[in-house]
């Protein structure tokens, strides 16, 4: 994977949660908008994933 790429991973835990009688139905729809949220700022590159935290590394990488 290149710099500035990224997959999402483990869908299948949000699967086992919508079929899963022990996640409650009203967590569902907030999973869904959390998934969304961190690939849109992930795309767009807004902190904490703009690499600003990687600054305090003495050899910035």
């Amino acid at each position: 994977m290149r710099r500035g790429e990224f997959v999402v991973r483990r869908l299948d835990e949000e699967e086992y949660a919508r079929r899963s009688p022990s996640y409650p139905a009203e967590l569902l729809p907030r999973l869904e908008h959390a998934i969304c949220e961190a690939t849109t700022m992930l795309a767009e590159r807004v902190f904490p994933f703009d690499d600003t935290l990687l600054g305090w590394r003495p050899d910035g990488a």
